[in-house]
């Protein structure tokens, strides 16, 4: 008789009372889950008796649409959707992994964005749709670097959102035009600077996150708002990577960045890509696209990172030229929702537990080869 996969969905509350993000994709999750054969619930770090190795969890009762906690044992697989938060909460998940290695993990962390950008760079075929970046460990090399540039974005190497970020332009009477975002998720609007004022608002934003500077590129629309593109790309029922799906970004007005948290809008990919590009041309791109996305995930996964699934955020400016602007390990997937691709929207879910599955029988089928010897 075989044992039923147990999955457990780790992820940090996001305030005081308790509440955790996306509660309407965990809730599609644990019934996915579910259907798929598996026990499946979601838990917190916090939620952790390590003493007697049990969570104090959350199952989802379909029948009733509601959650329901109870005491369970410890997974044997674990899926981290734990996003990065200066808080004690990050402390506690750090010691869960730390006391529990030998669990199952479906992913672990990805480095912060500047560590990233490095190991990427050292692959000779990304390195190529990277953009010029540095990390600032003080305010004199923003300077230099953003004297060097057109356009230069000042953002933090932890944190996701699109939050915190400064775009920043020399102008030609030694000022600085700059706008952005705060952590708050409060658009900094368009203004003017002095060097001092530039450097005041550099230092106040990253009093407490370390900084890298990046190159910007010219991805504004007609409309003066900012795009870009989300790939998401997933590891299948065979362990294989496939690129489950791509979807259009367009900025909010004002913003500098076009994450939905933010206020941006979602389209389909072909239907951007024509409003700059021919027919043929959005192939050849789309295809770049896809080709770049499995030459990143196989550089990461040869420098030893555990991954299976990964968002690339992608520029592609109006020469055709693609840039990947950064990655995300913990990706939402509603963008695919919101341009009406249901399906993708499924698969996107529906990928990772293939994975855990098929990882699950791997393991399964390597310790009882062991006892059989």
């Amino acid at each position: 008789m075989t044992t039923k996969p147990v999955l457990g969905v780790m992820a940090l509350y996001i305030n005081s009372k308790k509440q955790f993000d996306e509660r309407s994709y965990l809730k599609k999750l644990m019934v996915q889950g579910e259907k798929m054969g598996m026990k499946i619930f979601l838990f917190s770090p916090e939620n952790v008796d390590e003493k007697n190795k049990k969570i104090y969890a959350y199952f989802y009762n379909k029948t009733k649409s509601k959650w329901i906690r109870k005491w369970t044992d410890f997974p044997n697989i674990i899926f981290d959707r734990c996003r990065y938060q200066a808080t004690s909460r990050f402390k506690q998940l750090k010691r869960f992994r730390e006391n529990n290695p030998y669990i199952i993990y479906l992913n672990r962390p990805l480095s912060n964005k500047w560590i990233v950008h490095n190991k990427l760079s050292d692959n000779n075929v990304v390195k190529e749709f990277l953009p010029d970046s540095r990390l600032i460990t003080k305010l004199d090399d923003l300077l230099q670097f953003v004297n060097g540039s057109k356009e230069t974005f000042f953002k933090p190497i932890n944190g996701t959102g699109g939050t915190g970020i400064l775009k920043i332009q020399k102008t030609k009477d030694h000022k600085y035009l700059i706008q952005g975002r705060k952590h708050n998720r409060k658009i900094i609007p368009k203004q003017l600077l002095n060097k001092s004022q530039l450097l005041g608002l550099c230092k106040n934003l990253s009093t407490k996150k370390q900084y890298m500077a990046q190159q910007g590129i010219d991805i504004k629309l007609d409309s003066g708002r900012v795009h870009d593109y989300r790939l998401l790309i997933q590891k299948n029922y065979i362990g294989e990577w496939v690129v489950t799906g791509c979807a259009g970004r367009i900025g909010a007005k004002g913003s500098v960045t076009s994450n939905l948290h933010g206020g941006g809008s979602a389209v389909t990919a072909d239907r951007l890509l024509k409003s700059w590009f021919k027919e043929q041309q959005v192939k050849t791109i789309k295809q770049n696209m896809e080709l770049m996305s499995y030459a990143v995930v196989n550089e990461l996964e040869s420098q030893n990172y555990e991954l299976c699934e990964l968002a690339l955020d992608i520029a592609v400016d109006r020469s055709g030229k693609i840039w990947l602007l950064e990655v995300n390990p913990k990706p939402a997937r509603k963008v695919f929702l919101k341009i009406g691709e249901e399906k993708t929207y499924t698969n996107a879910i529906v990928r990772p537990l293939e994975y855990a599955l098929w990882l699950y029988n791997k393991n399964s089928s390597i310790r009882s080869r062991r006892r059989n010897r």
